[in-house]
């Protein structure tokens, strides 16, 4: 294998003892195969600058300028790196912040206190790498991770280099009328109940978005997904078929990331979808992550440069699915829906009285 390139990759902790830990599982990992090439890494283990009026705080500021002038494509860090009392989340602020000055930056976060943490951290996307301290083979689990974190960052950066700009229909992409409510449903599987919520809103004066009509003729998919995604309201038609398509759920995807997604998302469930217990909605975890591990396989085979943009970008779409599947299905069952029938009442009635909700 030849070089690929090289990545830097940053250990954070204030605890020396852990720190010389986490370096020495990580040092013998110097490449990482990626396909038919090699990464090579380079590791940069250092303690969080202090703060300089109080020794026992973390200067955030400058461990992050530290760490952004090695433009790190992973980093480990400490959830805790004040000590170990319970407020004390300066690793994962840290973590964000590195996100969003470096977005191809691939973060695990390590800790023995995910156990009282962890729900918090569900909710945030970029900590689904995290490896827990106190499970007994920590050590070979955090060196998977790392070689998971690595391919990730490697994924990100060719999806970088290979995008090239799209031009948008500016006249789609505007903000949203006060009176916009999209639809995300599966074809073939909610035709006929999504016309009828359509005939229904447009009846009162609601601008409705679905993709058989928001779309106009030639105009990106991906970028009406996104619209989606940015929207006020989103009437979800939750189906079995919709759990499986991988455009359903990349919608899906878009409304969570863009926050609020409970105030936004009016959920329309139809009798396939069961979502209620954990083992329904195990099976369509299974289901993402069999999809995750096809598509892996197939990432290392194929040289990513001879492969079109949109085919990475869907590449992209499969991964990014299954590893917040469980989220968003979690999200969905958490939510209080009615039957159909209850629903029709009155020209759907309690579903235009949700929607006001949503766009107020």
């Amino acid at each position: 294998m030849t070089p690929l390139r090289q990545i830097n990759v940053v250990l954070i902790d204030d605890n020396p003892d852990n720190l010389r830990h986490l370096k020495d599982y990580i040092a013998p990992m110097t490449e990482v195969a990626c396909g038919d090439e090699s990464i090579q890494c380079e590791l940069h283990a250092f303690k969080p600058l202090s703060n300089r009026e109080n020794s026992s705080k973390v200067n955030l500021d400058e461990t992050l300028e530290k760490i952004l002038r090695l433009n790190p494509g992973v980093a480990i860090i400490d959830l805790k790196l004040e000590g170990d009392s319970e407020e004390d989340y300066t690793g994962a602020d840290l973590a964000l912040r590195i996100k969003k000055s470096c977005t191809e930056c691939c973060i695990i976060l390590v800790s023995s206190y995910f156990d009282a943490d962890s729900k918090l951290l569900d909710n945030i996307e970029i900590f689904r790498f995290r490896v827990d301290r106190n499970q007994p083979d920590y050590g070979e689990v955090l060196k998977e991770g790392f070689t998971h974190a690595v391919r990730h960052n490697v994924t990100a950066m060719n999806l970088r280099h290979f995008s090239r700009e799209q031009p948008a229909f500016k006249q789609h992409l505007n903000q949203s009328p006060s009176r916009a409510v999209y639809i995300s449903y599966a074809r073939g599987s909610s035709e006929d109940i999504v016309n009828r919520i359509e005939e229904s809103l447009k009846s009162h004066g609601y601008d409705v978005k679905r993709d058989t009509t928001g779309i106009p003729y030639t105009a990106l998919i991906g970028s009406f997904m996104k619209e989606i995604g940015r929207g006020r309201c989103v009437i979800v038609v939750v189906s079995d078929k919709y759990l499986r398509s991988p455009y359903c759920m990349y919608e899906l995807l878009e409304v969570f990331r863009n926050k609020g997604f409970h105030r936004r998302v009016c959920p329309v469930f139809l009798t396939d979808a069961r979502v209620g217990s954990l083992p329904e909605q195990f099976i369509y975890i299974d289901y993402w992550s069999c999809l995750e591990q096809q598509m892996d396989e197939l990432i290392r085979k194929i040289n990513l440069g001879n492969l079109a943009t949109e085919t990475l970008e869907e590449f992209h779409k499969y991964l990014d699915i299954s590893q917040n599947a469980a989220k968003l299905l979690a999200f969905l069952a958490d939510m209080q829906h009615l039957t159909l029938k209850q629903l029709k009442k009155n020209n759907f009635a309690i579903l235009r009285a949700r929607i006001e909700k949503c766009l107020d």
